[in-house]
């Protein structure tokens, strides 16, 4: 199902992240910097400097000769697709399409259309979310795929977060600059996805209309196999599950900065503006996304990791990051998808050898026991050639004919009797399958922290509303799965709750506090046909929360901090940010000033986010105090666009008090024009 599914078209090009930068605080788990900013408040670390001076120590270098704003202090929040093209279809198992003569889509260009980035932890590493407005499909210009405009438009798709961190992709390369800059991520990656409705009025074929008016429909032009196949899929919707719309998976690497942090503190020191956004690749797939499936990752079996291999070039520990499998007994094959696995070597990102890779299958390891220990006998299932081209031209997608097993063997596969895992010639088992796949369907979440003497449980039940977006509802869909099959009944689960922020402090350069775990508790979770809710909870006081769910199958039941940052990957998940609960009674009755707004929230976006600043300055009041001005702030920081590319603030840590100050001002701007917006 979802991209083990057929068609897929696999994509492949380049991409950068224009990311804001200014309140990292960390570039690593255990490495801290200066720190900048209050992220459980939400405020300037300014730690007794006035703001202008605090400006000037922020885009200065620090005692390791690193910016304190990190590496691209003017980023927008921006990401684009540079040059990402079809690199090749695919309509039956190990049949990979890449002569664009057999389809016109092979070749064309795919964008994810004004996509905002932005951290649920901005203190964190793991908790990146994406947001856009249209998936887009260009046809090359000799042969459209597409009937009309030759281009599909979708709709918005859904918010994608991070689906596994890998710190260790790459095992030697982390960017040109060496250790001139605080963004040297490019040994890790990290995978995403994204889902898109396709209703039936988007499948009309309106070619007797103006040509520039259905870019929207997905509609065939006459020669594309693979656009026919989607558009007939998605006009019958038929089955058990039927099609729903696209889903699109899709793997960042390889990615780092332009300029290093000493030649930006020159820049800035000239007056310059200097963006430096980091670029990198990007692998992905687009498949057929069915009713009851996850809007943000892929059920199936999924392999996690038991112990490390060696890296030639480095001390700590390597792991691999887990993959998912499907077992599709009608074609007799195993799918796996190793786009955030199989590790690199080098600045081009060319295999690294781990000696012959084999998909096998064995008896299970014991519940909650170590695998490293488990010594029965592997059966083979198939071999995975990691070779790079190959592996782009398949997005990483393998799959494995298992037909010539024995017939035990075959059944054995398709009931889930069996655990699946990836055998190395060097290192061998390097991932094992566990009995359960959790996957949490909304990972990042946000709660306003309530006022005092208010608990938790009574402000929860009034957000669980559909006009709620679902990040802001104090809940998470859960998807349970067990050995690739969805579970129905209850499931106890331990539930930890761990605080995430704050990571250091403003007083002394270099402290850096891994995770630490907050409360356990033990919970039920009820599920129907794979799916339930959870809900989250978190113990008082604003930050981030995560909450990790662990079956009593799972290993391994704990994890010390400093393993847990690295290999979050692992774990089942789901993050909650707490904002700051504000007491603004007193300024909201005598009449809201523009230095009140400044003080208590455009300071933050002013000199942390000062991007911010080409669309509102956030430090010139005679901007904020114009009906035009009050009108537009009032659109952009309305709750109901959460999910929209055009919310503000883009960092979604605006909190409701805040909020109510803002509207207030612009109210009373509104007001002295006599515009009819003004609230009564």
């Amino acid at each position: 199902m979802s991209i083990f599914d057929y068609p897929r078209i696999h994509v492949f090009g380049t991409q950068y992240v224009n990311a804001g930068t200014a309140n990292n605080d960390s570039v690593g788990p255990g490495t801290e910097i200066s720190v900048t900013s209050n992220s459980e408040q939400v405020q300037p670390a300014f730690n007794a400097r006035a703001p202008e001076e605090f400006r000037a120590w922020l885009i200065g270098l620090d005692q390791n000769g690193l910016l304190r704003c990190q590496w691209n202090y003017y980023g927008d929040m921006s990401m684009h697709f540079t040059d990402v093209r079809v690199r090749s279809v695919q309509h039956t198992p190990g049949v990979v399409v890449t002569d664009p003569a057999a389809d016109p889509l092979i070749g064309a260009q795919v964008a994810l259309d004004r996509a905002i980035v932005c951290d649920n932890d901005p203190e964190g590493f793991n908790t990146t979310q994406i947001f856009a407005d249209a998936l887009t499909i260009r046809s090359r210009g000799d042969r459209p795929a597409f009937a009309g405009t030759g281009t599909f438009v979708s709709r918005r798709p859904t918010r994608a977060v991070t689906r596994g961190l890998n710190w260790s992709r790459n095992v030697s390369f982390h960017g040109i600059l060496g250790n001139e800059t605080s963004g040297g991520a490019a040994g890790a990656s990290a995978g995403f996805q994204c889902s898109i409705e396709v209703h039936d009025d988007n499948l009309v074929d309106v070619s007797d209309t103006a040509v520039d008016q259905f870019g929207h429909h997905l509609v065939p032009a006459a020669d594309s196999p693979t656009v026919a196949r989607l558009a007939t899929m998605l006009r019958e919707r038929s089955g058990p599950r039927p099609m729903r719309g696209l889903t699109f998976r899709y793997n960042l690497h390889l990615a780092y900065p332009v300029h290093s942090d000493p030649s930006l503190a020159e820049q800035f020191a000239a007056g310059l503006r200097t963006e430096n956004p980091a670029v990198g690749v990007v692998t992905g797939t687009i498949a057929p996304w069915y009713v009851g499936e996850p809007t943000s990752g892929t059920m199936g079996r999924v392999l996690n990791p038991t112990r490390p291999y060696p890296n030639a070039y480095a001390s700590r520990d390597y792991l691999l990051a887990p993959a998912v499998a499907n077992v599709d007994a009608s074609t007799k094959t195993l799918s796996i998808d190793l786009s955030n696995t199989l590790p690199a070597d080098g600045p081009d990102g060319e295999a690294y050898d781990l000696g012959r890779i084999t998909i096998g299958h064995r008896r299970p390891t014991q519940p909650a026991t170590d695998p490293n220990a488990n010594t029965e006998p592997l059966d083979a299932v198939g071999v995975i050639d990691p070779d790079r081209d190959l592996a782009r031209d398949r997005s990483y997608l393998y799959d494995l004919d298992y037909s010539g097993l024995p017939a035990e063997q075959q059944s054995q596969l398709e009931r889930g009797d069996t655990e699946l895992v990836l055998d190395t010639g060097l290192a061998g088992v390097l991932l094992f399958e566990p009995e359960h796949h959790i996957l949490l369907d909304s990972e990042c979440n946000y709660l306003d922290e309530p006022p005092p003497g208010v608990g938790w449980r009574q402000v929860i039940p009034q957000l669980r509303s559909p006009e709620t977006p679902t990040p802001l509802q104090g809940r998470s869909p859960i998807v349970i799965w067990q050995r690739g099959k969805p579970v129905t009944g209850p499931l106890a689960m331990r539930v930890e709750q761990w605080q995430m922020t704050p990571s250091g402090d403003p007083n002394q350069f270099g402290l850096y506090h891994f995770p630490s775990l907050l409360t356990t508790s033990a919970t039920t979770v009820t599920v129907n046909d794979g799916w339930g809710n959870v809900d989250l909870v978190p113990v008082p006081g604003p930050g981030v929360r995560l909450f990790r769910y662990v079956p009593p199958t799972l290993w391994p039941q704990e994890r010390p901090p400093d393993v847990f940052a690295w290999l979050i990957c692992a774990e089942s998940y789901a993050t909650l940010r707490v904002l700051p609960y504000d007491d603004f009674s007193d300024i909201l009755a005598r009449g809201v000033t523009w230095d009140d707004l400044y003080q208590h929230v455009l300071c933050y976006y002013d000199l942390l986010m000062p991007a911010m600043n080409t669309r509102l300055p956030m430090n010139d009041a005679s901007f904020w105090e114009s009906p035009t001005s009050a009108r537009y702030l009032k659109r952009v920081i309305d709750p109901a666009l959460f999910e929209s590319t055009t919310y503000m603030p883009r960092t979604r840590d605006l909190s409701g008090p805040r909020r109510e100050l803002l509207v207030a001002f612009c109210d009373a701007v509104l007001a002295g024009h006599d515009d009819p917006e003004a609230a009564s």
